[in-house]
């Protein structure tokens, strides 16, 4: 059997051009390497990748690669005069100084929930399964369509779309019940039989819901993304098709200056072996890199009631970390991790008995002068605690505890030979 050429075959323009075509369909706004054919945009990789696609879907015998990467050759070999038949148009850079930028040009950034989640934008809420997504985006919702603070913070206020694509209208209803609120009139809800997924036009009715609506929605919620996202092409790897789904999803939001909420799961387990809890994406970094903002739920092993909020994003000053408490009745805020974490260190300082034996000792005077063995002989008499007064053992127990001295109006100074523990006037905020 002889093996056909490129010349002999002359199927080849027909490949590459409808190669064009379908690359095109699906990846309309890339901009490297762009190839560029009237108003259709293709870059050379995609177009190399659709050419290897269909040569090894078009050969009969496909057990014999050899075929295949002789015609591949010979097609990428003459690519360039193929697509020379086109008109080709170079894409310019558009120089443009900083110093030139104008505040006017665009709008003042806008959070939906103050430093949590922006008003414009893709934002991921990531959990393990069963650990609350629905029951936090469902309160968001009703938070934002009831004109409530969600978590303690302002919210904006105004139509919000929850798609619960695996709920139903008995447990919106019961949810709603055990969470103890009215049901607000401006959050809508649909369900699976009423939203396709991206690839079948859910952006595309989203729009056109966006356009009828009397009053605009400034959020829609999509529980869960795995089941709207688009599955891609075989040629594409988990990177690619997480990156297109993504971009869509964002076009959609910053065209129509609203915010999208999407819950979405984790990772079995963190690959990296890691303590990053932003690292456990499935669909990996094409997905946290593109969104706006990421909220990762994480449930507490030692209370099954808690749950660990973390956030981060582009426009956060600061990571954030919030406690929250779940019941029967839904979620709600406990306080901010690093505060909460801060006072159960103090309290657990408190309770050491060096510490109750310098407040024990300073309640009735004013000053104490004390050797460090004096010291170690009054807390092995007094607790039973014994800490060796020589070196630093005796030093770096109350390095710990000095700041919480001072809480308690006790000032602490090491000599030569004595600590020295005055009372001091403590300034209440």
């Amino acid at each position: 059997m002889s093996i056909p050429s490129y010349n002999e075959t002359e199927f080849n323009s027909r490949l590459i051009a409808e190669s064009i075509q379908a690359a095109y369909d699906l990846h309309r706004d890339r901009h490297r390497n762009i190839w560029q054919a009237g108003e259709r945009t293709i870059t050379v990789r995609e177009l190399r990748s659709y050419v290897d696609a269909v040569i090894a879907d078009s050969l009969t015998d496909v057990s014999n690669p050899k075929p295949i990467s002789v015609l591949r050759d010979a097609v990428f070999a003459d690519l360039e005069s193929i697509c020379s038949k086109f008109p080709i148009v170079r894409k310019t850079l558009k120089r443009r100084s900083v110093a030139d930028l104008n505040p006017g040009e665009f709008s003042k950034f806008e959070w939906l929930v103050e430093g949590l989640i922006p008003a414009e934008g893709t934002t991921m809420l990531v959990s393990d399964p069963k650990t609350g997504k629905s029951w936090l985006s469902l309160l968001l919702g009703a938070c934002v369509a009831s004109d409530e603070r969600f978590l303690g913070r302002e919210t904006k206020h105004g139509l919000a779309f929850y798609l619960d694509i695996e709920g139903n209208d008995r447990r919106t209803y019961r949810r709603f019940e055990a969470m103890g609120r009215e049901r607000p009139r401006k959050l809508e809800v649909y369900y699976r039989d009423d939203v396709p997924t991206l690839s079948n036009g859910l952006l595309e009715m989203l729009q056109d819901a966006y356009d009828d609506a009397d009053e605009k929605p400034v959020l829609i919620i999509i529980d869960m993304y795995e089941l709207v996202a688009d599955m891609g092409e075989r040629w594409m790897n988990a990177y690619d098709i997480g990156n297109e789904n993504m971009n869509r999803i964002n076009r959609f939001a910053e065209r129509n200056h609203l915010a999208v909420l999407c819950c979405h799961h984790t990772k079995k387990e963190n690959p990296r072996g890691n303590n990053d809890v932003f690292q456990s994406f499935i669909g990996g970094q094409s997905i946290y890199g593109r969104a706006q903002a990421q909220l990762r739920l994480v449930r507490d092993r030692t209370d099954k009631t808690k749950r660990l909020l973390c956030g981060q994003g582009r426009d956060y000053e600061e990571d954030v970390s919030l406690v929250l408490r779940y019941d029967k009745h839904g979620a709600e805020l406990v306080g901010d991790y690093d505060e909460i974490r801060r006072r159960e260190y103090v309290e657990s300082l408190k309770r050491e008995p060096l510490y109750r034996l310098i407040v024990k000792e300073m309640q009735e005077r004013d000053e104490w002068k004390v050797t460090s063995t004096e010291l170690c002989d009054a807390l092995e008499a007094g607790y039973g605690e014994s800490i060796e007064p020589v070196g630093k053992s005796l030093f770096n127990e109350l390095q710990k505890l000095e700041q919480v001295l001072r809480g308690a109006g006790i000032s602490w100074r090491r000599d030569k030979r004595n600590h020295t523990f005055r009372k001091i006037k403590v300034d209440i905020p």
